[in-house]
């Protein structure tokens, strides 16, 4: 069988270019993207954050991305994974609430690729990890590989990181046409 629809994640630390990342991709493979739900909440709530206000994220973003996932016709790409809200949640709350761990295993992306923080570090008013985002990287890394995903790691700046995301995307899509 044919396997024609894909959910794509962009993950990884803050400022890696994962926002950018997406429309770029969406645009070169004329997809769908699922945008940040956090980005907007953020932007209207001050902080600080309740775990219960992440879970409302939580749900807001799956239900965006099933809405768009079911109009595609090739590919979603998600500008943001479950995998981000379970290192949010550990890292600001030192929590693990059994509804994200059923949540990932209940909703999955067919490729992850996890930005390295390569890129030079942009204050946008909202971000507020710059000084440890090799070790964010790292987790995001353990946490994607302990559960066993489909994992691109992208690096490089400017056309180099898109040409390298495409390249992982189109070599994904080839190994898994039948399936």
């Amino acid at each position: 069988m044919l396997k024609k629809k894909f959910k794509i994640a962009i993950t990884g630390p803050e400022s890696t270019g994962k926002s950018t990342l997406c429309s770029l991709l969406a645009s070169h493979y004329q997809a769908s993207v699922s945008f940040e739900y956090a980005r907007d909440y953020l932007l209207n709530h001050p902080y600080p954050l309740t775990v219960e206000e992440i879970q409302l994220i939580h749900n807001r973003q799956l239900e965006q991305e099933a809405a768009l996932f079911k109009q595609t016709n090739t590919l979603l790409f998600c500008d943001t994974d479950l995998f981000n809200f379970k290192i949010w949640l550990q890292e600001g709350f030192n929590q693990s609430p059994e509804w994200i761990h059923q949540s990932i295993a209940q909703n999955t992306y067919d490729l992850y690729l996890l930005c390295f923080p390569d890129l030079e570090w942009v204050p946008d008013g909202i971000r507020a990890n710059q000084h440890n985002r090799i070790l964010l990287y790292e987790q995001f890394l353990t946490e994607l590989m302990n559960a066993h995903q489909n994992v691109a790691i992208i690096k490089g700046l400017g056309d180099e990181r898109l040409k390298n995301s495409i390249a992982a995307v189109d070599d994904f899509r080839l190994r898994n046409m039948l399936g």
